[in-house]
């Protein structure tokens, strides 16, 4: 953006505040957890765990943490966790993220409905 390096985190610093106030308020009883490896932040991840169905609100990694498996981990644990609960998962992925939606597809989810911008994907677990 040719922002200087001040201006440019406080900005960013800005916006994270801004989008987890909106979690918070709209999501309630959302989880929100810091993701590290080797002790640094590499990446957030908010989970609703309502009934009938958790909601994971948002899964975000740094570029040097993307396929090495953290958010497929991130995404099994959610699925552990929510079919303890009996209950399913959905989340919303942008149409243009097709790593994401690779990545969701690989463990379960289905597109339920498609929107303009994004599909609603669900997952249902085995319940035995």
């Amino acid at each position: 953006m040719g922002w200087p390096e001040p201006a440019l985190h406080a900005f960013l610093d800005q916006q994270f505040a801004l989008q987890h106030i909106h979690y918070t308020r709209h999501y309630q009883g959302v989880d929100f957890l810091i993701i590290e490896r080797d002790g640094q932040p590499v990446g957030r991840f908010y989970l609703q765990t309502n009934q009938p169905d958790h909601l994971l609100v948002d899964i975000s990694l740094g570029d040097g943490a993307r396929g090495q498996g953290i958010g497929t981990a991130l995404i099994g644990w959610a699925q552990q966790q929510a079919q303890a609960a009996r209950c399913g998962m959905r989340l919303h992925v942008e149409h243009g993220n097709q790593d994401a939606l690779r990545l969701y597809r690989r463990l379960g989810f289905g597109v339920v409905e498609a929107m303009p911008t994004h599909a609603l994907m669900r997952w249902w677990p085995e319940l035995g």
